[in-house]
């Protein structure tokens, strides 16, 4: 329900109608929060359809995505890590954001893959 709310894809494996440990992934298929999934292809078949994604071939070249940002603490962010990787510290006395915006911004940045983790609180962004 969580991943729903954030506007995240939610998949879910229909299971055996009596038992009972199975009613949250029916009630997300019933409720059109979750797709059907059956198979992994079923999966696959829908992330080869969006449009941002290239998974013609796994390991293949990745395709470059234009990172989307919900605030402008993200932007700022994404901004002060253009030229080069910066401590947390860092980030927070350039871009004047507070410690609350730097730390969710900067989770979702890495949630997203946009920036990742390059040692003790430094801060990159991710290469395409």
């Amino acid at each position: 329900r969580r991943a729903f709310e954030q506007d995240r894809d939610v998949f879910a494996i229909p299971a055996d109608l009596t038992r009972e440990t199975t009613v949250g992934n029916l009630n997300l298929i019933a409720s059109d929060m979750a797709r059907l999934v059956r198979t992994p292809e079923d999966i696959m078949a829908y992330l080869r359809q969006q449009p941002s994604l290239n998974l013609k071939g796994i390991r293949g070249k990745r395709k470059t995505i234009k990172p989307i940002f919900h605030t402008q603490a993200q932007q700022k962010i994404w901004d002060a890590l253009l030229k080069k990787a910066l401590h947390a510290d860092e980030i927070l006395a350039s871009t004047k954001l507070s410690l609350p915006e730097i730390y969710v911004g900067l989770h979702f940045l890495e949630q997203r893959q946009y920036i990742r983790k390059v040692g003790a609180g430094y801060y990159a962004r991710s290469s395409p």
